[in-house]
């Protein structure tokens, strides 16, 4: 019989960590659609700009990392009228 895939050390702790990342794959991307929902009601919200902003961040998306934080910088109505032009 073959030896098990989680059998090495490595690949045993890089399925275990996989194991680990699934349910919160499926938290960042319902947090990400509620986040965008809120946006969508209102660009300047403050605290959903920057929720949204660590997420793209878990996910990889530097760029829109730095947008999202900048427009939560701004004053309110700059930060609605750039995200209404999008």
């Amino acid at each position: 019989m073959p030896p098990s895939p989680v059998s090495k050390r490595g690949t045993f702790k890089q399925t275990f960590a996989q194991a680990l990342a699934l349910p919160l794959k499926a938290v960042w991307n319902e947090f990400e659609r509620i986040y965008s929902e809120v946006l969508t009601h209102r660009a300047d919200h403050f605290d959903a700009l920057q929720m949204l902003s660590v997420i793209k961040l878990a996910k990889g998306q530097p760029a829109e990392t730095l947008r999202l934080s900048a427009l939560g910088r701004m004053p309110r109505r700059s930060a609605a009228a750039i995200k209404r032009s999008r």
